[in-house]
């Protein structure tokens, strides 16, 4: 989010458009609480999940004990036993969709927000492009453009070990690629 200041505009333009405060919203793999703390703020309750103890006590101290917090869980979002406690109005999966390497685990992820948003519910996800992370990667870590590997092998499958995730910034990645 520091590193783009449109995503959290351009994200809200959309969820603020298809849902309304007091909507159910399950967060799955919330991180540290930032979308969840603008979730509370604009009226939505919301229900948060993530892989990591360390994010999730980060984003408990972020939101406090708030009322609109409906549940908390650690666990992987494809093992989740908070799919249940839907049905959801809502579900983001956001981090999900490009750290899942594996296209039938994100297959998975999408099948179970689909099985636990109500009927007419949205379910919110996000990726990023390989030409994105080709800039990315040229901008953070030039010397990886020589690794022909690690770019051909970005564009091809939307992963790398060499180019993007030689930075400190990403691990296991995967970049979309959609052809006009």
């Amino acid at each position: 989010l520091k590193e783009n200041e449109f995503e959290l505009p351009v994200t809200f333009k959309y969820i603020d458009k298809y849902l309304n405060p007091g909507d159910r919203i399950l967060d799955m793999a919330c991180g540290t609480g930032r979308y969840a703390q603008e979730f509370i703020q604009r009226g939505y309750h919301v229900g948060l999940n993530d892989l990591s103890e360390k994010n999730m006590a980060l984003t408990l101290t972020r939101l406090g004990n708030h009322p609109q917090i409906l549940q908390t869980e650690v666990s992987d979002a494809l093992d989740a036993a908070i799919w249940n406690e839907g049905p959801w109005d809502a579900i983001v999966l956001l981090g999900p969709i490009y750290h899942l390497i594996s296209r039938n685990k994100r297959l998975d992820l999408l099948r179970k927000a689909s099985a636990s948003v109500r009927k007419g519910g949205y379910v919110f996800t996000a990726f990023m492009s390989r030409t994105a992370a080709l800039l990315f990667g040229l901008k953070n870590n030039p010397a990886g453009i020589l690794s022909k590997r690690g770019t051909r092998q970005l564009w091809n499958s939307g992963n790398d070990e060499d180019f993007i995730e030689d930075t400190k910034w990403f691990v296991n990645a995967y970049f979309s690629f959609f052809l006009l």
